[in-house]
């Protein structure tokens, strides 16, 4: 299950315990604000609940998969208040929408003279009624808050936001990651040329469009330093961990797929290198007015060294040894072993590696 369609079942599942909670408290205003021969006859507890329960389910999963799959490409890249009132806008003209879809042919039904004018008034009065209002405005406001904690979710990172709440990395703790430092080739030179103010819309259009390859592949953005992204992983078992290596020729087909985007407007198609490494590093929160989850440990600087020998070896991807035992790399994918090199700032020598992917045999 990827992260987007957990995504949606956990909408799902908060918006249907909100409307059980919305339920109960109209239900127990009821019993308790009015007398019991003003609420008989005309409230079914029961039938009530299931529409409260069956509507969030529907909804949460329809909108859910709007909110995620589909108006989360269009606010992506919007303030935070865009992609908010969008989504609240959406939300009321489908609540709109279904109502009218829903009154029409009943009225029609109900009606067999009915005439357009008289339709149209008891479409009005629907969505008029003050229940419909109310109804109308809480859901609204608990899909601009769903959309917010979904862009805070975005704005800390995969997983953040959950560690967070949950306090996970309150006391710092150690855990085996694999890092990837990858870096935009000939950054300098490319931003001498563009000037600064086009060279940023550059590096964000870059940083933006490697997002979805390394979310897909179950990584955690650590971090972005200029040009650089630094990715991480947890370690698991080998084909788990061959997603650091999946990951980054994911970004190199993407890239190459936007190629024409990228000459049309800079002129130029962003090419990068990366270096993978694997190793304890300590987890845990810092700082007190901007609060974030650090990590430190000699694995970081190592694979900022790895990522740094690239040139020298005149590759686009470089890992230690150490991490490729820890994989299992797929079909069509190719190791070869450089040596061992004493990296600047190393007492010990480390053993470099490539991947490519394998020629075809003629």
């Amino acid at each position: 299950m990827n992260s987007k369609t957990r995504k949606v079942i956990t909408i799902t599942l908060i918006w249907t315990l909100l409307a059980i909670l919305l339920f109960l408290y109209a239900h127990f205003y009821l019993v308790i604000a009015l007398p019991p021969d003003q609420v008989s006859g005309w409230y079914y507890p029961k039938a009530n609940f299931t529409g409260y329960v069956a509507g969030s389910l529907l909804g949460g999963m329809f909108f859910g998969y709007l909110m995620v799959f589909r108006s989360y490409y269009k606010t992506r890249r919007k303030t935070f208040a865009y992609g908010i009132l969008y989504n609240a806008g959406l939300f009321i003209a489908l609540y709109a929408a279904t109502a009218i879809l829903a009154t029409v042919p009943i009225t029609l039904v109900a009606d067999s003279e009915a005439t357009a004018g008289s339709v149209f008034r008891v479409v009005l009065g629907v969505l008029t009624n003050p229940a419909s209002l109310v109804s109308m405005a809480i859901w609204a406001l608990i899909v601009a808050g769903t959309q917010f904690m979904l862009q805070v979710s975005d704005k800390f990172g995969q997983g953040v936001l959950w560690n967070f709440l949950t306090g996970r990395y309150f006391h710092p703790r150690e855990e085996e990651r694999i890092f990837m430092f990858l870096d935009v080739t000939s950054s300098t030179t490319i931003a001498e040329r563009m000037g600064h103010t086009l060279y940023f819309e550059f590096i964000r259009e870059f940083i933006a469009d490697v997002t979805d390859p390394i979310i897909d592949h179950k990584g955690e953005v650590y971090q972005y330093a200029g040009d650089e992204v630094v990715v991480s992983w947890k370690v698991g078992d080998r084909k788990a961990n061959a997603n650091c290596v999946r990951c980054f020729f994911a970004i190199q087909d993407h890239i190459a797929h936007l190629a024409p985007k990228y000459e049309a407007r800079f002129d130029v198609v962003p090419t990068f290198k990366a270096g993978l490494h694997a190793g304890e590093a300590m987890v845990g929160e810092i700082g007190v007015v901007k609060k974030d989850i650090a990590f430190s440990g000699d694995v970081l600087n190592t694979t900022a060294r790895i990522q740094g020998a690239c040139h020298a070896y005149k590759s686009a991807l470089l890992l230690s040894t150490k991490l490729l035992r820890m994989l299992t790399l797929d079909e069509g994918y190719e190791s070869e072993a450089l040596g061992s090199i004493r990296l600047k700032g190393k007492e010990q020598e480390v053993e470099l590696n490539t991947i490519r992917r394998a020629q075809p045999q003629p």
